[in-house]
């Protein structure tokens, strides 16, 4: 199995919101989740192709939101240590 972390950060209304992806890639794709300080949530769709990943994820506060990440990052890809 091989795991990745991306460094996450959102720009939000109230500011840029911090956390980790944390990426696993099975025999079955992958799959995986992101935590922030006081939360962990699964990811949904999670797709990884090269330096791009899409996913879907259920916030739960302050409010429940269904939201879908489009994101791309090559540096992240050169700066975070892999481990198969």
């Amino acid at each position: 199995m091989r795991t990745e972390q991306w460094a996450l950060t959102i720009a939000t209304p109230v500011g840029p919101q911090h956390g980790t992806l944390h990426l696993r890639h099975t025999e079955g794709g992958w799959e995986g989740e992101a935590t922030s300080d006081d939360q962990t949530m699964p990811l949904s769709a999670l797709v990884r192709d090269g330096n791009h990943v899409t996913w879907t994820q259920q916030l739960m506060r302050p409010i429940h939101l269904t939201l879908k990440f489009d994101a791309n990052s090559a540096e992240a890809l050169r700066q975070l240590p892999l481990s198969v």
